[in-house]
Order: structure tokens, then sequence, then C-alpha cells
């Protein structure tokens, strides 16, 4: 009797247990080779983001399958048997299979929702928060971020569906807020005139545009020929800019103005343009910013 032949537990031997993992490993690696083949093939028929969602829901049904045909072929148990077994070959073993098991879950739930999909630009809370960061991909157990530095971020899809995420892309619509303190405000309407006229300037703003730019911000909102027919309708006048007085003292005005951009990744660009156009033009117009 050889060492491979010996029993490490209940009736499971050294060569079972070598011959599961080495399955386990070839299973995914199939997998991962239909999700790519998949995606591929229905990347000619349908949109980037669809494919990859198809191709992912494959991939996890194949993983799963894999997994329950060798933990019943290999192992000779089924598979409730093999996840309660688990739980007396180790407390490190057992931890990190139910990690697997539950990143994996989470993502076939984020793949099926849809609530986050490839090229969002997202951000995840928790520590440390990710900042704004773009969905490069999706996998079996972790998301796939990159950040504004190009630094590659990798979230497990459990975390994920875990912590509060912001998906900016979902909208496509995000705020720019910016501070001004000005010494008086004599023509209240003057002053919002400017930052109107400022904003409809920028190609990135969502205000009552006229022509394409009108056509394009009125898709991103959702407004559709099918909504003619319903009383449900997103309300427009919620992305024009918007001034709040902040504070008034002896020494000026305190104002916010906030700004709606339609391209979440040019949100900090879009402040700097907006704050050097609007500065510029105050003081053309004889705005004495304090």
């Amino acid at each position: 009797m050889s060492w491979y032949d010996e029993v490490v537990y209940g009736s499971i031997t050294i060569r079972e247990l070598l011959t599961f993992i080495f399955s386990i490993i070839l299973i995914y690696a199939i997998a991962r080779f239909a999700f790519y083949i998949i995606r591929k093939e229905l990347s000619k028929k349908t949109s980037r983001n669809s494919a990859i969602q198809n191709a992912r829901i494959f991939e996890y049904i194949i993983i799963a399958m894999g997994i329950y045909i060798a933990t019943w072929v290999v192992l000779r148990m089924d598979f409730s048997a093999m996840l309660l077994s688990l739980s007396f070959l180790g407390v490190t073993i057992a931890f990190a299979v139910r990690e697997f098991f539950a990143n994996a879950v989470a993502g076939i739930i984020i793949a099926l929702t849809k609530q986050v999909e490839v090229d969002d630009w997202v951000q995840i809370s928790g520590i440390p928060d990710t900042g704004m960061c773009i969905v490069r991909e999706i996998t079996v157990v972790n998301t796939v971020l990159e950040d504004r530095d190009k630094r590659t971020i990798y979230i497990p899809n459990g975390y994920l569906f875990r912590n509060k995420t912001i998906n900016y892309s979902k909208r496509k619509a995000v705020a720019v807020e910016m501070n001004f303190k000005v010494a008086v405000l004599e023509d209240f309407d003057r002053f919002a005139d400017i930052v109107y006229e400022e904003a409809e300037k920028y190609p990135y703003t969502m205000p009552d545009a006229v022509g394409k730019k009108a056509q394009k911000n009125n898709r991103l909102l959702g407004f559709t020929f099918f909504q003619s027919f319903t009383d449900e309708e997103v309300d427009k006048d919620n992305y024009d800019p918007q001034i709040e007085i902040l504070s008034v003292d002896s020494s000026g005005i305190s104002l916010m103005i906030r700004i709606w951009i339609r391209r979440p990744a040019k949100s900090e660009t879009a402040m700097t343009d907006m704050y050097i156009s609007l500065t510029k033009r105050f003081k053309d117009e004889g705005v004495e910013i304090v």
C-alpha cells in the first residue's frame, strides 16, 4: 500500500483528495476558457456589457456543476456532506471555502441584478474608501476596479455586495459643487443668469439645453417615446444649475453653486474648468469675489 492510498478522512484517500483538487483547478480553467469564448461570440451580436454579463453567468454555472460532479464522483459524497465535513478538517480550510462560495454567490447576484456592470463608475464605502473607480471586470470571486491614478483594485464580490455602493453610471450624472463668496449681490437674477450661461457653454453639463445636447441629456435621463403615454417623468428641473446661500455676514455672502455633469469621470476636471470660467465671468461682469 503506497502513501497516496492512505486514508486522510473517512474513506477519502490522499489519491482521491489530490484528484479532487486537480479537478477543481481544471474546472476553473475550463470555465474561464468558456467565458472568453462565449464573451467573444456574444460581443458580435450584442453590447460589450451584455456579452460579459451573460458569459459570466455561464462561467458560474460551469463551476457550480463541476464542483458538484467532482464531489460526487471523486470523493463519493454529496455536496452537502462535503461542506459539513469541511468543518472537521480545520477552521482555516472551512473559512476559506466559505468565503469562496460567499463571493461566488455574491458575484452571481451582482451579474443577475446588474447593480454593477463593466465600465460603470462606482464608489464603494468601507475602509479604505475606494473613491470613484471604473469597473474593469467582474470575476468569480472579485470585482476588478481601476481608480483615477490607474491603480488596479481587487474587491471581493461579497464585500461589494455587503457595503454601500454608489453607482454614478446608472443615472449617468453627478453633481459638482463650488463655493464662492461675493462682497455684495445686488442683482441675484443676473448672477443666476451668469451661472446658467456658463454652465450651458460647458460640453458635459445638464441644464435645459437645445438641439443635440438636449437630445443626449433626455436619453441619459430616461425620456423615451413610451414615457409620453404615462404620468411618470423625470423632472429635468432637478438637473438645472442650483444656487444656494450658505451664510451672510459683514464680509459678504457665501454661495454654493451646484452643476450637474453627465460624465461622472469628468467631475474633477469639470469642477476646475467651471470654477475658472465662472471666476473670469464674474470679474468681467463686475461681481466682486471675496
